[in-house]
Formats: structure tokens, C-alpha cells, sequence
């Protein structure tokens, strides 16, 4: 019984049969199992079945650690591919690797280890595959069948020979293994050269094979379709005049006078005069070549289809291109502003001549006879049966044709088009027009039934799942026998037609050409033969043309090299722009003789002088392969000075985040240890292994204090523990506990136990609920009277009747505790008023309560209603109450104590983490690691956040040092990811984990609700639940912890904190960075920043490092670095300046408004505005020669000159012209951003972000100040003398002091509208001087609030109408807040009248 019959186009469904092989492709397969081959059958013969049935064989008889790797064309038909095999082998994984799937960005092995996990078959394009053995992350040898579908294209340096060329036989001749090889064709020949089919068997190291022994069984399941070829004429179509019009704007376009050309000589620098002559000799400026291309395509449509399709081809061009700002996305995302109204001007010329003006009578429709043939075949098929493919040679022919059928009103037809992607996406033209969205609808219509014609370019040819046609159309000749068998191959259902359209002048008229050389090329691969493949003859011979790197495999040659170099440059920069050309720059020189050109390729200003240039090793006949020699010479050297890694990529690309998250940063729950407690530590000690340390205790406020002894079971240290306790919101207590011996003596214990007997009785007047009947109880902690047994022996217990009161109160100035039973808090303080007798008769005392809460660490909210009744007066009858027998300042201090002891266990607690974690750090100031350990979950009332700030920035500055003279050769761009990784939460987080720090972090505080004392006697707790928190508090904490190194030792101590807490950092001592650092610098003498260094008021030991400092990276023939490497080093020095001012600010300001103003000092804007206006004025003089009139001699003339310290750049000329208009905008602004600054009650955000400075400017000022903190050898003080030179330090500190508000507009609109939706809409419309106006209306839950309009950039516009949100939202609450008010008294005025009427 035959197999379903399903072709290599069509998607199985997910349950499929299994795979039935009929005869001949059971003959393929056996054959495919013996060597390696190319099957070579007809398109819907089941080449995929014979595939998967290979596949299938070799994933038996292989182990589980490799690959089959199955490679298509296209991302779409490896799709298609993938959905077929996944299907057909579902017990084994398979994985499809394309560029859709992001395999660009997987730069690190553990992410290639991860993803083939346990896959046993993956599908995907070739070029995956060629990157991945390139860079070695996967190596040929892991592959056991590598299978191509469509092995036709192995030739040259297609991705699937470069495979073959590069990795399968290299390997094969060193006798390592390969895998075994599969090619897939419908014809395995691209020309009609006898060779082409040898070349491929060379290429592939396989022989071509068709099935023989049942070729007949082969033919019954093929049904070519009768051909059938179409003369045309090509005669000349008359032009429509908006088509005359653009070939005379090409023809007679300047390219002298294009805006690239103009600006490129603008700049004035040698390279940029290069560049203009070299686009001005070949052309190929991006206007002129848009303005050619669109003519050059409509001309084609115009000798193709005829006038009235080139008119419309032409006109939707243009007209899709003027509403350019409806789709900018769409439309030249890549074409400057300037650019585009160039050629916005010259197009509008070319429309206007096609207004229909002068015309006497309206141009008939012109068709070219082409057309007619197509419309008459098309015509003699039904429309209800027809499925027909028309495939045309050019992307622009398609649209231009589907619209010219679609509108011939003979042919009740629906028609789709299809042409692919364009290899070239990125060059966006506007003579594209592609929607890309609509064509894949198209598809999706014409294999459902719904259009019945599809229009197309050679990329439906092969692959792309298109079920069966009964009529395929070559309206362009076939390019190659590839072309023709494969468009052939559509027509598979019976009695279908294959029509091939030829010019009368065509060389090829004769179509029995192609059925010939197709028949020669089956004979060929039906005999039997054997192919030698070209074997190198040694490694020599390869390594002579080929770098290696041992530890990967990763491959560098002299095809991929200039690749290499150009993603090199692309990514290990943080500075390309519109100023900086980061590209390698290539010069060929030719000498003569045979072997006449050599090479120099030079890198940008950011890499290492050391290996900037490199020149191609020997003299090349070619110059392109000079140049390729010159690139794979530099590509070699960045490898050696460890510019790229093994892989040899980047290492800005070995900064990923883990697999699973999105970014580096990214936060997670994880599971940590519970909180370690001193108590919980000390539950199951038996009393005899316990020794007794005395602590006193003070509880007072005011002049009135409670004494008492504390005896505490482990060492408290020679430090005090000081807190508050709130009582309520008027009265605060303040708590103090220090050690007073080390021990008490052995022979104490009854002490112990009247002492024991004593804490029960004080625990018991506020606690008694909460514990046990028994009278006394092995207490983890214990009180006693300062005054020692009197108290203590005195029966305390129990209370008396309150009767007494009335016969003796006590004095005036003592407290005695009240109960009663008939309220609900019935414990109550008497202050010892005399009582009063009410109307009844009875007495009377006047009491307060005592506060319910049991946590007294944190101050009441003062707006809520929480605890009115513990300051209001209340009255009881005395026959109700009794009367405490102990003391009420033991009362008072029993409540106090779940507070007091949760205090001692923190203090206690950090003192063992700093004992285990931090031995050698050795904290003065116990209290620092209690508030750097205490998350702000914990409700405390203190956290870590404040001192999390502060360390950050210490992190950042002791990393930023350390990575820079660690890695001298390194850019900036490598510098800052390895920073990142180095403080990144997810580094932090481990070393959290390492240590254990865990274990000491309080994330709940007090639970006051379930507090009971704690006893020595309680069982030790083994089932203690794991927390859940965010890994950022981890990563907080650490920081947190640096930051109280540096409160507690300065700059020292916080670097012995970090180098405990980040052993793995390798951090050297304080001054070998710099040391390091400084070793790199020249010795030289630099007169000309003399002038330079009075101005910014450091006078350099070392001048090369200020030369450094002001070079930019645009600076023509600069032999040194440019200033990125400093700017990091300034950008941690600043910051290093301005937290420490920050934190230690009298106010004790809060960690997010330490943060706003940090942001306002250290923004780039802002750095920018001080660059711009940091300057100082320098005299001149001239001689006046003398006149005759006044008799006088030679007299002097004083000039004045500004000097700025911008004026010092060294950059190139476009730079400079940039700075020019920064400084008029500059001027324009200062006086509002001066006076904000030095008088405004709020930060002048929207103004400083309309400065719109670039940001050289602040780059400048942290490059000065990195050069100023590596010459004075790393002296703070210095760079603190430059801030106050520059008027930092000054704004900084007239904004703390008058309290000037920081917070950024949106944020602080965030903030007063609480949790609703805000919406910026922000629009750009042009002035008449040509620049742009940003206009922004904010809304709130979808309401219009505030705008702002003539805005010079969007974050100006959006800043300025989120500050006028603000201020409406406070004015109406303001309004809101006063009518309330009124409301309230006219109401009341009301009532009064109402009152007054009755």
C-alpha cells in the first residue's frame, strides 16, 4: 500500500504516521548509509522523508553527547523544516537555531551549553552554524550528520562552504572526526558549466545520486507539467512624463553640491576630504543613490509593463515618501533630518511635473505587449480552479504588476505578491514598497484558497510551504537550471502547465536548451563514479592563512577577519556618534610589480596605542586582499594583547545576564537562612554552661530615670548601646546599656535566683498573659535593683486594694500603677493628684493608660489617632482598682523591655557577625553593622538604605581604580561592563551568600505581637523556615556594610571591609592601581596646557596626563589616547566627592533625597552647564604709536579675553562646530539656569535639559578631574579644590542648606498623583528657521492636565509640562482645601441659625 502522499512543501500536521519510504526512497537512504551524498530528485518527490529517515539512523547508532545538524536557506523554510522533523521524531529533542531567536547576543559557552542541552537535532540556517564553529562554541567534531537542504548553494563563500572549507576538512585532514554529510537538491547545479556539479561533490566531500534501481516508481509520483514558452517584443515604451522628470534630476544631480559632500568638507580634516573625493568618484551618496535607484527600477517597470505602471510605481514611491512623518519608523529610519528634506525639495519638484498641467487630453492607460501575453494566458484558465505562480526577477516588477492585474477588469482574479525580506533591510530605500506584513497574509490567502494567483521573486522558488500549482509563470527567464527545474517543481498537480516567457532577442529563444543540459546533468549523477575531494596537504598550508585559537577552536581567516575587526570596533566603544567614525579605517598603497599593494589598517582613538595599527604581512596582487591580510594582522594582535577572548569575540560581549533573566541586575526571590538571635542561639544551655556578664541599664527622660542591673549571658563589649523609646508622641525616653564587669562571680548563684524571682515579678506586671504559672524560669536575660537585695527580697507580687488612697496618697511626685478590671487595657499610671469625689459621692482618681504597644523603638505616626488614649486623662472610682506593690518604674520598664532586650539582640548579633564575617575589620561602632544588616522591611527604625548609598558609591570609586590599573589596555567600554559585573546585585548577592551574611539580616523587626521572654531552657527550634526575600537586599546589604567601614575609619577601614567582604575581587592596596596607572603615562613636556592648568588650579607633575584628558576622540592623527579611560576614572572620583558630603550632612538627609541630589549635582546636563561656563579672563596688550596732537610716546592698549575651559579640546572640526552652537545656546540660557541655581527654591530641571549640550562638555570635566586624582597620586583633596574652582561645590552646598527641592518634574508628578496612570504625549513640529518645537500634554487617568509647547527637545518638554502638572494638582488641592473650609463654616453658621429659629 503507497505512503500518503506528502511532499517536501507541505507542514505535517503534529500527529503524523509514521514515515512509510517507498522503494526509491529506501534506495536513497541506503545509499546515504553507506557515504556521503546528495540526493538529487524532484521537488514533491519526499526528499525530507529520505532526510528524516537518515537523521533517524544516525541518532541510533550514535551516543547521546551528538549533534545532527540540519541546515536550510532561510529562517522560513528552517521553520517549516523544524515543525516536520519535530513531528516525525518526537522522542528526541529538537532545537531550531535562527537569527530570529536572538543566537546573535549568545556570546558566552555557558549560553550555547545551556541551550543544547540535552538536543540531539538542530535546525536552523547555515550561518548559525558557521558563527558557532567560528567563535568555537560549537566544534565540527560534536556534529555526527550534518545534512543541507538545498546543496546547490554550496559554492564559494556561501556560510555552507565556508563550513566545509573551514572546519569539515581541516579537521578531516589533522584525522579527527567529521560528521557524516547529507545535500538535499532538486538539481544539484547551479550553470549551465560542465563543473558546476564536480564543484559541488568537491565542496561537500559527497557524490550526487538519484534513484536508479527504481526510478520508474520515481515517475509515477512526479507529474511534470507540459511546457510551453511565450514569444514577446520588447518594443519602446513611451516614458510618462513624471518618469522624464527623475532621470533629468539624476542626470543632472551635483554631487558637488549634496548635503553629504558639503558637510564632509565642512569638517576640513584630511580623512573627512578623503572620504568626500572617494564618494564623489564612484557616486554614492545616500541621496544621489536613493534618487537612482527609484529611476532605475521604474525604468525597469516602464521596459517590463510599460507607462502606466512605471507612472504609478513611481508616484507611490514619492508619495509614500512625503508622508514620511506619518511612518517615520518605516520610512529611512537611517536618513538624517537634513537629508530627508534634501531630498523631500527634489522630489517635490519631480511630483509637481506630473500635475496634469499643459495636458490637452488625458494619456490613455499603456500596457507593454508583455503584459497582454500574461493577461491572455491567464484568461484561458478558470478562476475557480486556478492556483497559479508568477514569478519576476526584481522586487519593485512585483507590486508594480499585482496592482496592473488587479486592475485589468477582464480577469476576475485575486492576487497576493511575495518577495521576501530583503537581504539589505537595514538600507532602507525609498523604492521599496514592501509590507512585509501584508505579503505574509497573502501567503497565508493563497495556500487557504482565498487569492489565486501569487506574484513573486525567486524566493518562492524553493522552501517557502506553497501547496501545489496547476500554472507556473516565468514572466523573466530563469537565471541558472536551479531556477528553472526548482519554478518547474511548483506545477506538481496533474495536468498542470509550466509557461516561460522569452524575448525575441533573448540568446536562450531555444527552451530545449535547458531540457538538454538538465538530462546530460541527471546522466551525470546516475552513473557511477567516484569523487576526490581537494584535500589541503598539510596544516602548514592552512596556518599560513588561518589563526587558531587551541583552547576553542574559534577560527580567524582571511575571509571573516575584516568582520572580526569591524564588530570589534563597533561594540568595544561606548563613544560612536555623530562625531566619532569608530570604523577601522583601511589605506591600500600599490608599488608596482606583480605583487604590487600592500595594507595598513588603522583602529579608533579608543584602542591601545600599542595595537592601533597593523599592516598586511607580505605584498598582494589584489588590493582587497591586502586589505583583508591587514585586518586579519590586527584581529591576530587583539587577540594576543587580550582584546578579545578565546572565542574571538569581544569581552564587551561576555557581559550577559544568567541564563533566565533579562538583565544582569535583574532581582529574585531566593530562599535565606532564618535571622540569627542571641537568645534563640542560647535556648537548650544548661544553666552551668552559662557565664553571667553585668550590664547596667538607664531608662529616663528628662531628669527622672530607672536604674537597674542587667546581667546578660554572653559579653556585650566595651561599647554602649544607646537608643530611644518612644512612650508616646510627647515623651521620649532614652535608653543606655553599658558593660560594668566582665563576669559575676561563681558563688552568686542564689543571687542568681533572688535576681531570677525579681526579673519574673517585672516581666509579670505587663507580660503576665504571655507567660508561664511557674514563679520563676531560667531567663535568658536577668534583672536586678541597683540597690541589690532590698528589693529584691521585698514581696513585690500581687496588689492591694486602692482604698488605701483614700487615707494616704502617695507623694506628688511619685507614679503608681492602677488596675482595673472593667476596662479593656486596665493598667493605668496615677501621677498622684489628690483624689476628688464626683456627683455621686465616690471617690475619684485622675489616671492615664498605659500604651498596649509592646514595640517602643519607633515614633508614632504624628497624623494618626494611634495611642490618643495613652496621653488623655481619664477617671476611675477608687472602690474599682487596686494598686500595684511594685514600683511603677519597673512597670514602666517591664514594657519596655521586649524593645530593650530586641535592641541587645541586634547589638549582640552584628557583634558575632563581626566576629565570624568581619575579624579583621574591627568596628569602633557596633551600631553601624546593626543599621548596615537592617533591611527597610524590618519597620525599624533605621535600615540600611542610607548607609547602602554611601557604600555604593565607595564600591563603585575602590572598583572603578582597581579595574582600571588591572587592565591598562583596556577601553572604557570594557572597563565599564567589568565594573558592572564587579558591583553588579547578582556579584554582590554571591558573595552575601559565600560569606553567610544571610543569616544576620533583619528583615521582619520586632514581633511584638508574639513576643514572649526568652528562656535558656526552651528546646533549640530545628524547624525553622527559610525566608524569602528579594537577592537586592543581599547585594544591599554588602554595600551597606562598606559604607559603615567608611562612617567608622574613613577611606581605610571601608577598603579593608570591601576586600573582606569581595575576596575574589584580587584587590590590590590602596595606591598600586595608581602606581600601575602612572607607569603607563610619558614623560614629556607639554607647554601648552600651561595656561590650562592656571585655570582649573593644579599644576601637573605629569603633563601628558591633562594632554589625555582634553582629546577627544574625533582628533585627526592623534598618536595617544583619547579621554575615555579618564572620564571613568573622574566619573567614580566625582561621586566619591559628593556621597561622603551628602551622608554626612547635619539633616541626616534620607537615602532618596541624598539620590535626588545627587542626581542634580552629577547629571551630565548639569556637568555640561559648569564646562560651559567655567572660564577666566586674560589681558593683553597692544602699542598705541604715538600722535602728533598730544606729543605723547608709545602707549598701551588693554584687551581682555575670555578663556573657557571647552576652549581647551582638542577634537576634530566637526566637533568644534558643535561647540560653537552649544556656546550660543549656552549664552542664551545662563542667566535663567544662574539664578535658579543660586536663588531658586527648586533644581531648574526643564532649563538645564534645554541647554541640550553634548556630552563632550561633561566628559571633559570628568576627564580633568581623573587626570587631577592620577597625577596628584590619589589625592581627593585636589579634586575637591577643582569642584569649588568649577562652582560645584558651591551650588551643592547652597541646596542643602536652603533646602532646595531636587526631585525631578515626572518623578515628584508621580509622587503627588499616588499610584494613577500618567500619560506624556509628545509631538515634534517644525519652525520656519527649519528646527524642531517639542510640544507635551501630560494626562492623568487619561485627563488633560497641564502642556507645554516650543519645547527645544523632547525631555525639555516633557520636564516643563510634568512641572506645570505639579503645580495645577497643588493649586486645586489648595482650592479644594479652602472650600472644605468655607463649606465647614457656612454650615456651622447655618446651624446656628437653625438653632437659634427654634
Amino acid at each position: 500500500m503507497a505512503s500518503p502522499e506528502v511532499t517536501d512543501d507541505e507542514v505535517c500536521p503534529p500527529e503524523v504516521e509514521p514515515i512509510r519510504l517507498r522503494s526509491y526512497q529506501q534506495e536513497m537512504l541506503e545509499r546515504g548509509l553507506e557515504r556521503n551524498v546528495i540526493v538529487a530528485m524532484d521537488t514533491g518527490s519526499g526528499k525530507t522523508h529520505v532526510a528524516i529517515s537518515r537523521i533517524q539512523a544516525e541518532l541510533e547508532r550514535t551516543t547521546s553527547d551528538k549533534l545532527v545538524w540540519f541546515t536550510t536557506p532561510s529562517v522560513a523554510l528552517s521553520m517549516q523544516q523544524f515543525e516536520v522533523i519535530s513531528a516525525h521524531l518526537p522522542a528526541y529533542l529538537v532545537k531550531i537555531l535562527t537569527g530570529q531567536v536572538g543566537v546573535d547576543a549568545w556570546t558566552d559557552q555557558s549560553i550555547w551549553d545551556a541551550v543544547l542541552t540535552n538536543v540531539r537535532v538542530v535546525v536552523g540556517t547555515p550561518k548559525v552554524l558557521e558563527d558557532a564553529l567560528t567563535h568555537g562554541f560549537v566544534t565540527i567534531s560534536r556534529l555526527s550528520l550534518l545534512a543541507f537542504d538545498e546543496a546547490h548553494r554550496c559554492l564559494g563563500d556561501s556560510p555552507m562552504n565556508t563550513i566545509m572549507r573551514d572546519f569539515y576538512y581541516p579537521t578531516k585532514a589533522r584525522g579527527g572526526a567529521v560528521p557524516h554529510i547529507l545535500g538535499l537538491s532538486a538539481s544539484p547545479i547551479m550553470s549551465a558549466k560542465s563543473s558546476t556539479l564536480e564543484d559541488i561533490e568537491r565542496n561537500l566531500d559527497a557524490v550526487a545520486i538519484t534513484p536508479k534501481i527504481h526510478r520508474s516508481e520515481l515517475e509515477m509520483h512526479v507529474h511534470p507539467p507540459s511546457l510551453t514558452t511565450v514569444m514577446y517584443s520588447e518594443g519602446l515604451n513611451n516614458p510618462p512624463r513624471i518618469l522624464e522628470a527623475l532621470q533629468r534630476v539624476v542626470n543632472c544631480y551635483d554631487l558637488s553640491q549634496d548635503l553629504r559632500i558639503l558637510e564632509l568638507l565642512s569638517i576640513g580634516d584630511e580623512k573627512s576630504h578623503r572620504a568626500s573625493q572617494a564618494q564623489i568618484n564612484k557616486p554614492g551618496t545616500y541621496c544621489s543613490k536613493q534618487l537612482k535607484t527609484l529611476y532605475t527600477r521604474a525604468k525597469a517597470i516602464l521596459e517590463q509593463l510599460g507607462g502606466s505602471a512605471a507612472e504609478w510605481y513611481t508616484t507611490q514611491c514619492i508619495e509614500r515618501f512625503r508622508a514620511r512623518n506619518e511612518s517615520q519608523s518605516l520610512i529611512l529610519p537611517d536618513v538624517s533630518e537634513k537629508e530627508w528634506a534634501h531630498l523631500t525639495r527634489i522630489l517635490d519638484g519631480v511630483f509637481l511635473s506630473n500635475d496634469g498641467s499643459g495636458r490637452d487630453t488625458p494619456i490613455p492607460p499603456m500596457m507593454s505587449d508583455k503584459v497582454h501575453s500574461l493577461v491572455r494566458i491567464l484568461q484561458q484558465e478558470p478562476p475557480s480552479t486556478l492556483r497559479a505562480i508568477v514569478f519576476v526577477e526584481q522586487r519593485a516588477v512585483v507590486a508594480a504588476l499585482a496592482d496592473l492585474l488587479q486592475k485589468e477588469a477582464e480577469l476576475q482574479l485575486s492576487f497576493g505578491t511575495y518577495v521576501g525580506a530583503s537581504q539589505y533591510a537595514r538600507k532602507s530605500s525609498i523604492a521599496d514598497l514592501v509590507d512585509l506584513r501584508q505579503q505574509e497574509q497573502d501567503l497565508i490567502d493563497f495556500r487557504e484558497g482565498r487569492k489565486n494567483v501569487m506574484i513573486a521573486t525567486n524566493v518562492l522558488e524553493e522552501g517557502i510551504d506553497v501547496s501545489a500549482c496547476n500554472l507556473v509563470v516565468c514572466f523573466d527567464e530563469p537565471k541558472n537550471l536551479v531556477s528553472y527545474v526548482q519554478r518547474r517543481g511548483r506545477a506538481r498537480q496533474r495536468e498542470s502547465k509550466y509557461v516561460v516567457f522569452l524575448s525575441h532577442n533573448s540568446p536562450a529563444a531555444d527552451q530545449s536548451s535547458w531540457q538538454r543540459l538538465e538530462a546530460e546533468m541527471k546522466e551525470a549523477y546516475m552513473r557511477e563514479r567516484e569523487v576526490e575531494p581537494v584535500i589541503p596537504e598539510s596544516d602548514e598550508e592552512l596556518s599560513s592563512r588561518s589563526y587558531t585559537v587551541p583552547s576553542t577552536g574559534a577560527r580567524l581567516t582571511l575571509q571573516n577577519a575584516k568582520a572580526h575587526l569591524y564588530h570589534f570596533c563597533a561594540v568595544a566603544s561606548n563613544h560612536a556618534g555623530p562625531y566619532v567614525d569608530v570604523r577601522p579605517e583601511f589605506e591600500a598603497r600599490s608599488n608596482g610589480g606583480s605583487r604590487p599593494w600592500t595594507a595598513q589598517v588603522t583602529l579608533p582613538a579608543f584602542v591601545s596605542p600599542s595595537v592601533r595599527t597593523a599592516v598586511s604581512s607580505t605584498a598582494y596582487s589584489s588590493e582587497t586582499t591586502a586589505i583583508k591580510d591587514a585586518a586579519f594582522e590586527a584581529s591576530v594582535a587583539l587577540h594576543k594583547a587580550e582584546l578579545v577572548n578565546d572565542n574571538l569575540l569581544p569581552f564587551a560581549n561576555e557581559y550577559v545576564p544568567e541564563v533566565g533573566q533579562d538583565h544582569m541586575d535583574q532581582a529574585s526571590l531566593m530562599k535565606i537562612a532564618p535571622r540569627e538571635s542571641a537568645w534563640r542561639r542560647l535556648a537548650g544551655t544548661s544553666e552551668d554552661q552559662v557565664e553571667w556578664y553585668k550590664h547596667a541599664l538607664s531608662v529616663g527622660v528628662g531628669e527622672s530615670t530607672i536604674e537597674v542591673l542587667v546581667y546578660l549571658p554572653c559579653a556585650f563589649g566595651s561599647q554602649s548601646l544607646v537608643f530611644d523609646l518612644f512612650w508616646n508622641r510627647e515623651i521620649t525616653f532614652t535608653a543606655r546599656l553599658e558593660s560594668v564587669a566582665n563576669s559575676i562571680p561563681e558563688n552568686s548563684n542564689d543571687q542568681l535566683d533572688d535576681f531570677r524571682r525579681f526579673t519574673h515579678t517585672v516581666l509579670r506586671s505587663m507580660h503576665g498573659t504571655r507567660m508561664p504559672d511557674r514563679k520563676e524560669r531560667n531567663f535568658a536575660y536577668i534583672v536586678s535593683p541597683t540597690n541589690g537585695m532590698r528589693d529584691a527580697n521585698q514581696d513585690l507580687q500581687g496588689h492591694d486594694s486602692a482604698s488605701a488612697l483614700e487615707r494616704s496618697p502617695p507623694p506628688s511626685d511619685r507614679l503608681r500603677t492602677i488596675r482595673t478590671p472593667y476596662l479593656e487595657n486596665g493598667t493605668m499610671l496615677w501621677t498622684g493628684d489628690e483624689p476628688i469625689t464626683n456627683e455621686d459621692g465616690e471617690k475619684e482618681v485622675q489616671v492615664t493608660a498605659f500604651p498596649r504597644r509592646k514595640n517602643f523603638l519607633r515614633p508614632m505616626d504624628p497624623t494618626g489617632n494611634e495611642g490618643a488614649a495613652h496621653t488623655a486623662v481619664q477617671s476611675l472610682l477608687i472602690r474599682d482598682c487596686t494598686l500595684d506593690r511594685l514600683p511603677t518604674e519597673y512597670t514602666i520598664l517591664a514594657a519596655f523591655v521586649p524593645s530593650i532586650m530586641h535592641r541587645v539582640d541586634l547589638a549582640l548579633t552584628a557583634q558575632r557577625m563581626q566576629d565570624e564575617v568581619l575579624p579583621e575589620v574591627c568596628f569602633d561602632n557596633v551600631d553601624l553593622l546593626v543599621q548596615a544588616t537592617c533591611a527597610p522591611s524590618a519597620n525599624e527604625v533605621f535600615d540600611y538604605n542610607r548607609l547602602e548609598f554611601l557604600g555604593d558609591t565607595i564600591l563603585k570609586f575602590y572598583t572603578v581604580r582597581q579595574v582600571s590599573g588591572e587592565h591598562l589596555n583596556w577601553p572604557e567600554r570594557y572597563l565599564t561592563l567589568e565594573e558592572h559585573r564587579l558591583v553588579s546585585n547578582a556579584t554582590l548577592c554571591k558573595a552575601a551568600e559565600r560569606l553567610g551574611l544571610d543569616r544576620f539580616i533583619n528583615t521582619k523587626g520586632l514581633a511584638s505581637a508574639r513576643w514572649r521572654p526568652d528562656y535558656l531552657d526552651t528546646p533549640k527550634d530545628r524547624t525553622e523556615v527559610q525566608r524569602e526575600v528579594s537577592s537586592k537586599i543581599l547585594a544591599d546589604v554588602v554595600e551597606a556594610l562598606i559604607g559603615a567601614g567608611y562612617v567608622d575609619g574613613g577611606e581605610q577601614k571601608a577598603f579593608s571591609c570591601l576586600r573582606t567582604l569581595l575576596p575574589e575581587g584580587h584587590w590590590y592596596p590602596h595606591a598600586d592601581p595608581i602606581s600601575a596607572m602612572l607607569e603607563k603615562v610619558l614623560t614629556m613636556d607639554v607647554p601648552s596646557v600651561r595656561p590650562l592648568e592656571e585655570l582649573i588650579g593644579h599644576s601637573f607633575k605629569r603633563p601628558a596626563l591633562l594632554l589625555e584628558a582634553i582629546t577627544h576622540a574625533s582628533f585627526p592623527h592623534n598618536t595617544g589616547l583619547s579621554y575615555e579611560r579618564l572620564e571613568f576614572l573622574g566619573d567614580a572620583v566625582l561621586d566619591m566627592l559628593i556621597a561622603p558630603k551628602l551622608f554626612e550632612h547635619p539633616r541626616k538627609l534620607p537615602e532618596w533625597t541624598m539620590s535626588r541630589y545627587h542626581d542634580a549635582i552629577a547629571n551630565g546636563k548639569f556637568l555640561s552647564y559648569c564646562c560651559l561656563a567655567f572660564s577666566t579672563e586674560e589681558k593683553s596688550y597692544d602699542a598705541a604709536l604715538p600722535t602728533t596732537a598730544t606729543g605723547r610716546g608709545v602707549g598701551l592698549q588693554e584687551t581682555v579675553r575670555t578663556i573657557h575651559l571647552y576652549d581647551f579640546l582638542r577634537c576634530g572640526a566637526q566637533v568644534s562646530q558643535v561647540k560653537r552652537q552649544a556656546e550660543g545656546a549656552f549664552r542664551q540660557a545662563r542667566e535663567t539656569i544662574d539664578n535658579a541655581l543660586h536663588n531658586g527654591e527648586e533644581y531648574p530641571w526643564p532649563e538645564i535639559m534645554a541647554l541640550e549640550a553634548p556630552k563632550f562638555f561633561s566628559d571633559m570635566i570628568e576627564s580633568v578631574l581623573g587626570a587631577i586624582y592620577l597625577d596628584s597620586e590619589g589625592d581627593l583633596a585636589a579634586c575637591e579644590r577643582f569642584l569649588q574652582k568649577l562652582g560645584v561645590a558651591a551650588i551643592l552646598k547652597r541646596m542643602l542648606d536652603d533646602h532646595v527641592e531636587a526631585v525631578y518634574p515626572k518623578e515628584q508628578l508621580g509622587i503627588l498623583v499616588s499610584g494613577k496612570e500618567v500619560k506624556y504625549k509628545t509631538t515634534a513640529s517644525k519652525m520656519e528657521d527649519g528646527k524642531k518645537a517639542f510640544s507635551c500634554a501630560v494626562l492623568v487617568d487619561d485627563k488633560p492636565t497641564a502642556t507645554a509647547e516650543g519645547c527645544g527637545n523632547k525631555e525639555e518638554a516633557e520636564a516643563r509640562a510634568a512641572r506645570a502638572a505639579v503645580r495645577v494638582l497643588e493649586e486645586g488641592r489648595k482650592a479644594c482645601f479652602k472650600k472644605r473650609k468655607l463649606d465647614s463654616v457656612t454650615g456651622a453658621e447655618e446651624d446656628l441659625v437653625d438653632l437659634t429659629a427654634h
